[in-house]
């Protein structure tokens, strides 16, 4: 959004607050609802509300507005992830002992924190590769190195996955 939008730093961070408090105020509701009817419903729906959420970001083009096209998908996911949150963590740890408890969570959290760090580069097997020096464009120079637009995959000697970044 700052890159598009032009939107400062300040006014994008304000721009995803609603995505924080659609997550808590779901999460919040799930955790009444999971002990009444099921982990099932609140996961199933709140996986489903957030995919729609998700096709719908897939409209968004340049002239697109916040309002219409960045803001309504915004609120669906976080909904539908923090209905599925509370379902999610307690499904996960409905079996283990008093005795395992707290280490069945550090485990479950540990995972989250995991998934969340790694799975972004490592679900990313392209990176972007130079294009080699003998070949250049008529009338223009290539893009510096690292920053063109054709991509590889990555030589089985480099590591799948970085943990400093993205590939």
């Amino acid at each position: 959004m700052q890159g598009v939008l032009h939107y400062s730093a300040l006014k994008a961070g304000v721009a995803f607050l609603p995505f924080a408090a659609g997550i808590i105020a779901a999460a919040g509701a799930s955790s009444g609802l999971v002990p009444r009817i099921g982990p099932r419903i609140p996961m199933t729906l709140g996986l489903g509300v957030g995919a729609l959420g998700l096709a719908w970001l897939t409209q968004i083009g340049v002239g697109t507005s916040y309002w219409t096209h960045v803001l309504p998908p915004e609120i669906l996911m976080s909904v539908g992830l923090g209905l599925a949150f509370p379902a999610l963590s307690s499904t996960a740890l409905v079996n283990v002992g008093d005795r395992d408890s707290g280490v069945a969570s550090a485990l479950v959290n540990t995972a989250q924190q995991a998934v969340g760090r790694w799975g972004p580069p490592c679900s990313t097997p392209w990176r972007p590769r130079p294009p080699p020096p003998t070949s250049r464009p008529m009338g223009r120079r290539w893009p510096a190195p690292g920053r063109s637009t054709a991509t590889r995959w990555p030589s089985p000697s480099e590591p799948a996955c970085s943990p400093s970044g993205p590939l």
